[in-house]
Parts: structure tokens; sequence; C-alpha cells
């Protein structure tokens, strides 16, 4: 018998800054809350469920994410204009180090809950 999966809610709060190489993060330009419901096995797994399909990355490794003392996880990924995540061996990048484009810095504050069915009232 495998492991059995468990029912996941997720709160990913995203704060958008625009930030430069030179001059680091800058300007406040927006932020939003997205949430999902879903199955996934273990926490972890329900984070790698989140970074591949609520900030469409393959690139962040989990194995290295705590939480902090409010049991959140917090990072920053450098995004382009439409909130994906830029790869620092891509050509975006090596323009935004040059200061050619604006990239901006996402600070992501996840809140991850197990759902239990209710039992009693």
């Amino acid at each position: 018998m495998g492991i059995e999966n468990k029912k996941y809610y997720v709160e990913v709060d995203q704060i958008i800054h625009k930030t430069s190489y030179q001059d680091g993060e800058g300007e406040f330009v927006n932020e939003f809350t997205e949430t999902a419901q879903f199955d996934a096995p273990t926490p972890k797994e329900a984070l790698s469920y989140i970074m591949r399909n609520i900030l469409v990355s393959d690139t962040i490794d989990v194995d290295k994410l705590e939480m902090n003392e409010n049991n959140q996880v917090e990072l920053d990924v450098l995004v382009d204009n439409d909130n994906y995540p830029v790869d620092t061996d891509s050509e975006e990048y090596a323009q935004w180090k040059e200061g050619r484009i604006t990239l901006y810095n996402m600070h992501l504050i996840i809140d991850i809950y197990e759902l239990h069915r209710v039992t009693k009232l």
C-alpha cells in the first residue's frame, strides 16, 4: 500500500517590486494572493505542487526551503513582466544585469494547511 494523499489548502501572497542589479529592490508594483486546494502525500510535495503550478517553476529546490517562525515559507524570486521566474543562465538575466531591461523581485509568503474532515459538530 502506497502513501495516502492528504488534502491541502495553500495561500500564496505575492509582493512585487521593481529591481535592478545595481540598486536592488525598488518601487512597489503590485500585491496579490493566490489560493489552491489539492491532494498531495506530504507538505513538501504540496510545496512542490505550488512551485510547479502556481509559480510555474521547476528550478526551485524545495528541499532547501524552511518554515519561518510563523510557520510560513518565504522566498524571493526574480520574475519578468508576466511574473514568470527568470533563470540566471538566461539572456533576460544578462540584459537585466546590464540595466537594459526591468525585472521584478517577487517576495512569496506561503501558508500551507492540511485539511481534515469534520467528524463531530
